[in-house]
Parts: C-alpha cells; sequence; structure tokens
C-alpha cells in the first residue's frame, strides 16, 4: 500500500524580518507482511534571500 504526501509551510521570522518557506514531497510504502514502513522524501527550505536547501530522506520504520 502507498500513500504519497505533500507539505507546505510559509512563515515570518522577525529576527530577520523576513519569510522562510518549506515544500515537501514524499510517498510511504506500508508492507504489512513484513510489519514495516518505507518513506522516501524531498524537501526544500528557504530562508530569507539564501539559496534554497534540498533534501532527500529515506528512512525505514520496523514495528516490533
Amino acid at each position: 500500500k502507498f500513500q504519497t504526501y505533500l507539505s507546505i509551510d510559509n512563515r515570518k521570522i522577525d529576527a530577520l524580518n523576513d519569510t522562510a518557506s518549506q515544500v515537501g514531497l514524499g510517498s510511504n510504502m506500508f508492507l504489512s507482511g513484513h510489519n514495516a514502513k518505507l518513506t522516501l522524501e524531498y524537501q526544500s527550505l528557504k530562508y530569507a534571500t539564501n539559496k534554497a536547501v534540498n533534501t532527500l530522506t529515506l528512512q525505514a520504520m520496523i514495528y516490533l
């Protein structure tokens, strides 16, 4: 079973007198026979006028 998701976050940072934005797109894969979940997510984070920081994360969770 697959589950996709999208997250969007915009916030104002008073200390910088500017904004920050974050966008994430990912997918969960549930492996019911193995009691496990795999997640793959791409995320882009941008503070003020700095270049965006992009990350790609792969994580595994095993239910005991």
